[in-house]
């Protein structure tokens, strides 16, 4: 990606750049040095001779493509994946710390995928919809799995078949487009981490307080 770095000798073929710590240790590629070999014995000299890494080739000398395997994919897509997944992390904390509620956590997570999927009007409503009635099937399945007298495998089973159901609606509101392709694998862990983020405590706390808020409103 840059041209300012040193090169550098590669003794194995794993690739580890020395010189960015552990920002990017599999950043860099092949390059061919010309160095001079030592004189014979007989003081002849002989000319300069190119040392290359095993297995590469001439080729190699250009920056390597960047095949995600999704076609369409630009780094700017997978760095916008990674930064979605690092803001969910950060929204998290600040539900742990009390700074946001468990329903704005939920709605801030929401919103934000629905922007990384470049999703608008309709579409992100639809979504934001979805997603809630996900979150809301995989809390009620998950507590048909409490411990009683029941046998738990078949339970269990059922609660993987009500996750995935949950991720496959949403999955298919998606299209084909490079970023949404992207985010679809991740989507079950995304759902788990929207249903299952928030502290159990705070939230039976704040369903409380939200129960006796319309009942107050109704009372009136």
């Amino acid at each position: 990606m840059v041209q300012t770095f040193n090169k550098w000798i590669q003794p194995t073929e794993a690739l580890k750049n020395p010189y960015m710590g552990k920002a990017m240790p599999q950043c860099g590629t092949s390059a061919d040095w010309s160095v001079p070999v030592l004189a014979s014995v007989e003081g002849a000299p002989k000319p300069a001779q190119k040392v290359v890494p095993p297995g590469t080739t001439e080729a190699a000398k250009t920056e390597p493509e960047f095949k995600p395997g999704i076609p369409g994919m630009k780094m700017v897509d997978v760095r916008d994946h990674k930064f979605l997944w690092r803001e969910i992390e950060e929204l998290q904390s600040w539900e742990r710390s009390d700074r946001i509620s468990v329903a704005e956590y939920r709605s801030k997570v929401i919103e934000k995928t629905a922007h990384f999927l470049e999703l608008d009007g309709t579409a992100a409503n639809e979504f934001a919809t979805t997603a809630s009635e996900a979150v809301t099937t995989v809390r009620t399945s998950f507590r048909q799995r409490q411990p009683s007298g029941e046998d738990q495998s078949g339970i269990q089973g059922q609660f993987s078949i009500d996750l995935g159901a949950a991720a496959t609606r949403i999955a298919s509101l998606l299209q084909q487009e490079p970023r949404q392709k992207l985010f679809v694998p991740e989507c079950k862990k995304w759902l788990l981490r929207l249903a299952f983020g928030p502290r159990e405590a705070k939230e039976a706390r704040e369903a409380k307080k939200s129960q006796q808020t319309r009942t107050n409103n109704l009372g009136r």
